[in-house]
């Protein structure tokens, strides 16, 4: 631990040596609540995979183009179906993973074999009780339809394959509903877009199958999200460029983001319209980090009540602004992620 007051010569010096201001990336780790707020009454959740068994076990269609530049032509020009029926269990086992592992259920119960409903149809409330006891389920999350589609583009020049590139199209058919008044019930798809550079052994059918089988579990880990809140990296900027503030950051660099606060507190005392506008905002995104969103809002309303007195430097008037708007989403945001925990309690 280090005390302020033996270093504010210090830093009074390094604050002279230079007027330039910049950003420096930094990234914090946020919840994000989900989707569909769950009623407070549901304790039990069953995942159900009721996609159709396909005869011939054909759910993941795969394009292959390869164009040959040096002689013009094309190499692979093809459409691969391929047999793989176990795309739709990867992506609901790790809908299972995602939900059971985030605590938000009492119980979470996976159910493979489907429940041979066609959900497409109108279901009487009797039909939802009977999946529901059947499951042993306050509510029932159902997988009713999966596909995948697949299309690797690349080029060869000589003997090299260049710039091959997988992009992996998942779509994902979701039903939701629960024993709450009017079941809760909605109807949502899952649509995931995925790029993949690969070398020119994804030219083989096992590479591509287990690119797909991939895919299908990162749909999963899209869907989980929808139905309970999940944890993400954000990017956000502290302002640096001057001698002053990077030794703010070098401190939260290290880790020790109490003494960054606290060095950033000091320099506010400093002379200088745009240093308190700078020390306010940095303390802002600390306070953030820190997670006391609080205090996170009174720094940047004291950011902002001295970005009014001076309109002469857009700069910080555009970091500032912006910024604003992060942290009053990230205010909401928390706002739903503590009602839906508190509802689950």
């Amino acid at each position: 631990m280090f005390k302020v007051s033996k270093i504010l010569v210090y830093i009074t010096i390094l604050f002279t040596i230079s007027g330039c201001f910049s950003l420096r990336e930094i990234s914090v780790d946020t919840i994000i609540p989900a989707t569909i707020t769950i009623p407070p009454e549901i304790k039990t959740l069953a995942i159900i995979n009721n996609t159709p068994v396909l005869a011939n076990k054909q759910n993941c269609s795969f394009t292959v183009k390869v164009v040959d530049l040096i002689n013009n032509q094309e190499v692979y020009n093809e459409r691969d179906t391929l047999k793989c029926d176990s795309l739709s269990l990867a992506c609901v086992r790790n809908v299972y993973n995602v939900i059971s592992g985030s605590n938000f259920f009492n119980n979470v119960n996976l159910v493979n074999n489907g429940i041979n409903y066609y959900l497409k149809k109108n279901l009487t409330d009797n039909d939802y009780n009977q999946i529901l006891s059947k499951n042993n389920a306050d509510a029932s999350l159902i997988l009713d339809e999966f596909t995948s589609e697949n299309s690797l583009i690349g080029y060869k020049s000589f003997d090299y394959y260049n710039g091959l590139e997988i992009r992996t199209i998942v779509n994902a058919k979701w039903v939701y509903f629960d024993i709450s008044a009017g079941h809760s019930l909605k109807f949502f798809n899952i649509c995931d877009t995925l790029f993949w550079d690969i070398e020119s052994d994804a030219l083989s059918p096992s590479y591509r199958q287990n690119i797909s089988i991939e895919s299908a579990w990162k749909s999963g880990e899209t869907t989980a999200m929808k139905i309970v809140p999940s944890w993400h990296t954000e990017k956000r900027f502290l302002i640096s460029g001057n001698s002053t503030y990077q030794f703010v950051l070098s401190k939260y660099n290290q880790g020790q983001i109490e003494d960054a606060i606290r060095i950033s507190e000091a320099l506010f005392s400093q002379k200088g319209k745009n240093n308190k506008i700078i020390c306010a905002y940095n303390l802002a995104v600390l306070n953030e980090i820190k997670g006391d969103i609080t205090m996170a809002n009174k720094w940047m309303e004291i950011s902002e009540s001295y970005l009014f007195k001076t309109n002469k430097n857009n700069f910080l008037k555009t970091v500032v602004e912006e910024y604003k708007k992060t942290l009053t989403t990230r205010k909401n945001e928390l706002k739903r992620v503590q009602k839906q925990y508190s509802g689950n309690e």
